[in-house]
């Protein structure tokens, strides 16, 4: 598949902390869609790696892959996306299909919805709140248009806009919207003594089974499942069960993980090699000077006169002296034996030391300093 929120409008619909994400009930529609030509009825699991972010303008093109079946009928599959002609592939998803099995025994078409004993809930303002909180869906994803409270359970009914939208859903095995919007319910179940409700975006869905394709509308049901999980269930207008999720587990996202997801091609800076010209004559040994024993060790075998210094202080009052300013300082970064977040500490606390002293030296201004790293 090939991707384009200009193509596909409503994908930019779907967006988390400033940034346009592919839903993750996209993933589940295309393992039903995948597992319905492989004869595989059920999405037995499925578990998000990476979020897919869809930039503006940028092509992506998402493949799945469906392994052979062992004996059960069962195949992994994988889901990869590439973004842009020049970008890697990017695992986003795996899981496993199921072959078809049992489907369980519909609601009756009789019973009374809403439910019996359930309290509604005021949904007006639901989106707005959640924009707040950093997701701030557009038109096609607002799709929950009523909502019951019973005890830890929550009803809701869910319609895609008119129009476009609506219309696209018998394209579908079931419309990424949909599913999605028939999640926005779980912000309105309320923690118990066991803990907090869930919170987050899908990250492992298990026991996906689709038993009717094309709905545009949806009355949902939901309930906790575990800490951090809800399960759902998905009838039509008439009580007759369309969709259902044995559990589906959320997480909290971050800025920073999103823009992690965004890829190398966004960051500001990035690594590259300067070549330089070379030097004719005598200036082909140019001197060094060296700063510490460690870092003579680790310049011993360039081509260069060096001279050893203990610190910067040392190379000032030889300079001081009368002996010339050296054309490259070099000092290496002092290795630590703590942790991870206190080595860091330490090297950058001596790295702007290291720096700050070098700037307020004019007599080293025509010299370049180099820093030596490991690990870095």
């Amino acid at each position: 598949d090939v991707y384009k929120r200009q193509e596909l409008p409503w994908l930019a619909d779907h967006a988390v902390l400033g940034t346009v994400l592919f839903p993750g009930a996209g993933f589940v529609e295309m393992a039903l869609r995948a597992g319905d030509e492989v004869g595989c009825a059920g999405v037995e699991e499925l578990t998000l790696h990476a979020p897919l972010v869809l930039p503006e303008g940028v092509t992506t093109r998402v493949q799945l892959t469906a392994g052979d079946a062992d004996e059960e009928g069962r195949r992994s599959f994988a889901v990869y996306a590439r973004t842009g002609d020049a970008g890697a592939w990017v695992t986003h998803a795996t899981g496993v299909l199921s072959p078809a099995q049992a489907a369980p025994v519909p609601l009756s078409p009789s019973q009374a919805w809403p439910p019996e004993g359930a309290v509604p809930v005021e949904v007006d303002g639901l989106y707005d709140t959640m924009r707040e909180g950093g997701f701030a869906y557009g038109p096609s994803f607002q799709g929950l248009t009523a909502a019951w409270r019973r005890g830890s359970e929550v009803f809701a009914e869910v319609r895609l806009p008119e129009g476009g939208d609506a219309g696209d859903a018998g394209d579908f095995c079931l419309h990424p919207a949909v599913l999605d919007a028939a999640l926005h319910g779980v912000s309105l179940l309320e923690g118990s003594g066991d803990g907090e409700p869930p919170r987050g975006l899908p990250f492992a869905w298990e026991g996906v089974r689709l038993y009717a394709t094309g709905a545009a509308a949806v009355r949902v049901r939901l309930a906790p499942a575990g800490t951090g999980a809800v399960t759902v269930t998905m009838t039509d207008g008439a009580g007759l069960l369309l969709a259902s999720v044995g559990k589906l587990v959320l997480r909290p996202v971050t800025g920073g993980q999103l823009r992690a997801a965004r890829g190398h091609n966004e960051w500001l800076y990035r690594t590259d090699w300067a070549e330089l010209p070379p030097v004719a004559g005598d200036a082909a040994r140019p001197l060094w000077a060296v700063i510490g024993d460690e870092a003579a060790a680790l310049t011993r075998g360039a081509d260069a006169d060096s001279e050893v210094y203990g610190n910067l202080a040392d190379l000032a009052a030889a300079i001081d002296a009368g002996t010339a300013v050296p054309k490259t300082v070099v000092v290496a970064c002092p290795d630590s034996l703590a942790d991870v977040p206190e080595a860091t500490k330490a090297a950058t606390f001596w790295a702007l030391a290291t720096a700050q002293a070098w700037l307020d030296d004019d007599r080293l201004a025509e010299a370049r300093l180099v820093l030596l790293t490991r690990n870095a």
